[in-house]
């Protein structure tokens, strides 16, 4: 039976139903301890703020995923989960699931000095301004992600939207000699070593707003990833991947990375200030067929000492067949591709 599940941070009660909104549950560790259904709606009200890893259980179905959103007017939700390890929002082995209409941060102020959030990402954007060929940054803090999907030995992961949801405030591990690093930012798909081949199938990520991340805006990356030019190994692509429409602002470094992938699709997306603490194109792919840019925007992208990586969109190491075309591409330190 399809069921909507109400969160209220302000006059819920984890010993309510949960099941309408006059009977709202309140926090986060009630949605956490749930194994959720296909159909099922997880819908957090409207203006409230939760702080804590939201991990629900559960697979949706074929036509009936289970969606996490909002109820009610105002503001996004928040959801933020204060430093806490990979993902504020974390999906393991699941399928079938939606986020949409929510705010997610992961912001750690100890590791900045006790700033606050507002002014750390104020400190982004004039370090930026002022800056004529930085210093790559070294950054050995905790990694963060605000959203991780992660598989491993389960085949198939099909059907995760992400929909206008706006991920920011993300800080964390930079180091350019440390490739870990680029799994620190906003978006990850993950598929981990195991003895099954897995791959996620059916992936729209669109109309999100990624800014202020540490590292890297999406990444998605996989295990499942040897091959050489003549032969695909245990190369196992993630299938119908979408990036759309989305905007990207003051990435530590490339906005999007976009790895061991079949005809993945990238377009319609604002890339803009990028690299502002280590070097990187705004978006590139890597180990992957066919993979077509296309409509996307990307402007000041930073050169960092050291680093020539400073330009728009990059088919790098092991692609095949990369389309990049009708893209608008100005003003970066270092050209367009």
């Amino acid at each position: 039976m399809t069921t909507s599940y109400y969160i209220d941070n302000v006059s819920g009660n984890d010993a309510n139903s949960g099941t309408s909104s006059s009977s709202a549950w309140k926090t986060i560790s009630k949605v956490n301890a749930t194994t959720f259904s296909a159909g099922n709606q997880i819908l957090f009200k409207a203006g409230g703020s939760w702080t804590n890893r939201l991990h629900p259980l559960g697979s949706g179905a074929s036509g009936s995923p289970i969606v996490i959103g909002s109820y009610g007017t105002g503001a996004r939700p928040k959801i933020n989960g204060a430093g806490v390890a990979d993902g504020t929002i974390y999906l393991y082995n699941q399928e079938f699931w939606e986020i949409r209409d929510i705010e997610v941060t992961n912001y750690n102020g100890s590791e900045e000095g006790g700033a606050s959030l507002s002014s750390w990402e104020a400190s982004n954007t004039s370090a930026y301004a002022n800056a004529t060929l930085p210093g790559q940054a070294h950054r050995d803090i905790s990694f963060k992600l605000g959203i991780l999907v992660e598989a491993h030995d389960i085949g198939a992961v099909n059907h995760i939207y992400i929909h206008n949801v706006f991920v920011h405030g993300i800080n964390g591990r930079i180091d350019q000699e440390i490739e870990a690093s680029k799994e620190n930012g906003g978006i990850a798909l993950r598929v981990t070593e195991g003895s099954t081949p897995t791959y996620f199938d059916d992936v729209l990520i669109d109309d999100c707003t990624i800014s202020n991340v540490d590292r890297t805006g999406i990444l998605t990356s996989s295990a499942w990833d040897d091959r050489t030019l003549t032969s695909n190994g245990n190369w196992k692509p993630s299938l119908n991947v979408i990036l759309r429409r989305n905007t990207f602002t003051n990435s530590g470094a490339n906005a999007i990375i976009l790895r061991v992938a079949d005809r993945p699709l990238m377009e319609y997306n604002l890339f803009d200030h990028c690299a502002i603490k280590v070097s990187g194109n705004a978006a590139f792919n890597f180990n992957t067929d066919n993979a077509k840019w296309q409509y996307n925007e990307c402007r000041f992208t930073k050169a960092n000492d050291g680093d020539r990586d400073a330009g728009g969109i990059d088919s790098d190491y092991k692609t095949k067949n990369t389309v990049i075309q009708y893209n608008y591409i100005h003003d970066n330190d270092y050209g367009l591709l």
